[in-house]
């Protein structure tokens, strides 16, 4: 299967082929006119962009291993890459025109997400779970998150503020106050599905219509798919 590229614009008035590549493209992301994706063009996954204003295409990381998941938060691109033998994360700066190992740890680093100078991800250094950590580039600190026995999965950054899953449930971390809170268990939460769809939670009763004791097998499966995912 060939999957492409579109763009839809309102006051164009309908879609617009961003990229038509035989080869496959997926996991779009934009941040105001810029568009990046993975594309397999070059035989293996690789990190592209476009330029809304410009009209250009341009190879963002054609190494020869394996660039997937990326991100883009006005003039940075982040990805997960395997080059080293394992996943780490890697930065590309449009500014500047440098790339950057954000983090290289011998364990492996998943789904990273940028919010202006700040970026999260999974990581899994600290034994066979999901942590969630940090790296600041004003400051060129990294910075664990949450580290808990539990999984935490597909973290998102907004700003000074951070969410997570675990266990089905959603938690959050503000890096204003150092302090982290979960929505109250008669709230209905959002969380996304292994195909990262949007889907609605309810903290502890259900989760598309799985009753609770069956939550830890549910977590176990995801934990398998999570890792399945951040391969391709």
């Amino acid at each position: 299967m060939i999957l492409f590229i579109v763009c839809f614009t309102k006051a164009e008035g309908g879609e617009r082929p961003i990229c038509i590549n035989t080869s496959g493209q997926e996991c779009p992301k934009i941040s105001g006119n810029k568009i990046v994706w993975m594309d397999k063009r070059n035989g293996n996954w690789d990190i592209y962009l476009y330029d809304l204003d410009t009209g250009i295409e341009t190879p963002i990381c054609t190494d020869p291993s394996v660039q997937t998941q990326p991100m883009i938060s006005g003039n940075k691109i982040v990805w997960q890459d395997d080059r080293n033998g394992n996943k780490d994360i890697y930065l590309y700066d449009l500014d500047t025109g440098a790339e950057t190992a954000i983090c290289t740890d011998p364990s492996d680093q998943y789904n990273p997400r940028i919010s202006g100078n700040k970026i999260v991800w999974m990581d899994d250094r600290n034994g066979n779970n999901y942590d969630i950590y940090l790296y600041d580039l004003d400051t060129g600190v990294e910075t664990p998150i949450c580290i808990d026995p539990s999984h935490q999965f597909y973290p998102a950054i907004s700003g000074n503020k951070i969410v997570w899953e675990r266990d089905f449930n959603i938690y959050l971390y503000d890096l204003d106050t150092g302090e982290d809170g979960r929505e109250e268990d008669t709230h209905r939460d959002h969380a996304r599905d292994q195909e990262h769809n949007i889907i609605l939670v309810h903290s502890r009763d259900l989760y598309h219509g799985v009753e609770p004791e069956t939550k830890k097998e549910q977590e176990e499966e995801r934990h398998a798919d999570a890792a399945d995912n951040a391969a391709l």
